[in-house]
């Protein structure tokens, strides 16, 4: 269980706490199954019993860390 551990040791701000995979979903975020293709290519899911999370920073890390790839793409491209 070290990864659940070291997911909450990562500097986070203070008060805000992984959120339910239904946060994103019911606020129009990412649909379950976008949400698992993305844990696939490197999100961060907490995963405790049989329930997920994502922090916020993750998803906007991982978001980031995405645009920055489709943007190094399309410069080399042109």
């Amino acid at each position: 269980m070290k990864h659940v551990v070291d997911s909450f040791k990562l500097g986070r701000v203070v008060g805000v706490h992984p959120l339910p995979l239904s946060y994103y979903v019911e606020n129009g975020i990412a649909s379950r199954a976008t949400l698992w293709r993305w844990g696939k290519q490197g999100l961060r899911i907490l995963r405790v019993g049989h329930r997920s999370y994502i922090h916020p920073s993750d998803l906007t890390s991982f978001m980031e860390r995405e645009a920055s790839c489709v943007d190094s793409i399309t410069n080399s491209k042109s």
